[in-house]
């Protein structure tokens, strides 16, 4: 009986790896499609907010609005797993938070906000959160 529990739970690891790959490979396809919008979408409100809302915020130094549009991605998904991990709700980071979502971190944030934590679970959403920050930035920095 013992070393049938024991081939069980390293049976059950090797399926919940396959899964957690399987997981990965997934969100990495999402993030794909994804991405140049999400950095468009950020560089459309660095613009406004950084130029038109601030006209001499360049100072005569060229701004690179890209890199800082991928490292703001970055940077939202660091935030949101910071929150996640402080007290496992992120709806305050999700108010005060001022760039545009990642669409993963969106579909994140909903389903957070649409109550199915309950369905996933915590470590669940922490799993997703830190899918999505791995895949964007393996992304943002090829």
């Amino acid at each position: 009986d013992a070393c049938l529990v024991t081939l069980k739970e390293r049976v059950k690891r090797c399926l919940d790896a396959y899964e957690f790959a399987g997981n990965a490979a997934a969100i990495q396809e999402e993030v794909t499609t994804w991405i140049a919008a999400d950095v468009k979408a950020f560089e459309t409100y660095l613009t406004k907010t950084l130029l038109e809302d601030n006209p001499g915020a360049q100072d005569g130094k060229p701004l690179d609005i890209a890199d800082i549009a991928r490292r703001g991605i970055v940077e939202a998904f660091d935030e949101a797993c910071n929150a996640w991990n402080e007290d496992g709700d992120f709806d305050e980071f999700v108010g005060q938070w001022e760039g545009p979502f990642p669409k993963g971190l969106s579909a994140l944030a909903d389903a957070v906000k649409e109550g199915d934590v309950g369905m996933m679970g915590y470590a669940l959403v922490r799993e997703k959160l830190e899918l999505y920050r791995n895949a964007y930035y393996a992304a943002l920095n090829p």
